[in-house]
């Protein structure tokens, strides 16, 4: 696969996992969302803040130095769904939270996952991985 349509996939990704994570999050501000956090044991500013990370976290999705980051705050705040959803017996939301989590797996940037199988090819030694040892 060439390097612009592993760019191209990579942005519709962003952009598909973006919808999702603004559109999650806007909800969060909705009162009527405040009912089922309540009933999980929490509270309307937990709700807000989560809503906001959501946000936050989609928008960084596009910006080539945050997007690591921004797809480590999303698994946490997937992570923490998941366990909710678990707990909660809502099966149906877990699956749909896990299919996400795999997502944003996919859509850690290129060089993370190059720089990773490059060093399971070359055996991982301490030459390949950059490191040069001084004596």
């Amino acid at each position: 696969m060439s390097k612009n349509v592993q760019k191209r996939l990579a942005f519709i990704l962003s952009l598909v996992l973006a919808f999702f994570f603004i559109l999650s999050g806007l909800m969060k501000f909705h009162p009527l969302s405040l009912s089922y956090f309540e009933s999980s044991g929490f509270s309307a500013a937990f709700m807000k803040t989560v809503g906001g990370l959501e946000i936050a976290g989609a928008l960084g999705l596009f910006y080539r130095n945050w997007r690591s980051f921004s797809v480590f705050l999303l698994m946490m705040l997937v992570i923490g769904a998941m366990a909710v959803h678990l707990h909660g017996r809502e099966w149906d939301q877990l699956i749909f939270a896990a299919v996400t989590f795999v997502l944003l797996l996919a859509s850690l940037p290129l060089p993370f996952w190059k720089r990773n199988f490059e060093r399971r090819e070359t055996g991982g030694g301490m030459r390949e991985a950059g490191c040069v040892r001084r004596d």
